[in-house]
């Protein structure tokens, strides 16, 4: 398996992650991808407002490794929202503890696609 590196950028709206994901991208050879763009992000937003959390680890898991796993091999790549952008919509107590979750075994969230990760949370 070809090794890859994954940067993923989360954080509060207008923090610049999207130019962040994209100067590094450029930077550093690799591609920026932004996993819950269009149809994905809204299908986010409305498991969230119905608090069905097992759709939104479906959606979001899928959204992700869709994203990582058609990069080009060895390729870096620097997502523009991960998995903390999931937890946020994810109600109460049970948002709280898939957050901690995250931040204790990041990379193996992402494992699936391949990839050796780094979290990066962004606030203005």
């Amino acid at each position: 398996m070809t090794e890859r590196l994954v940067l993923a950028l989360d954080g509060h709206d207008g923090a610049g992650k999207t130019t962040i994901a994209s100067a590094l991208a450029l930077r550093l050879g690799g591609v920026a991808v932004r996993p819950f763009a269009g149809a994905t992000g809204g299908a986010l937003f409305e498991a969230g407002q119905r608090e069905d959390v097992d759709a939104l680890i479906e959606i979001g898991g899928a959204a992700i490794e869709t994203a990582v796993s058609t990069a080009p091999k060895g390729c870096l790549v620097v997502l523009d929202r991960a998995w903390m952008t999931v937890a946020s919509f994810m109600p109460g107590v049970r948002g709280f503890l898939f957050a901690m979750a995250i931040l204790g075994a990041y990379g193996a969230l992402l494992d699936t696609a391949g990839g050796n990760t780094v979290a990066v949370s962004l606030s203005r």
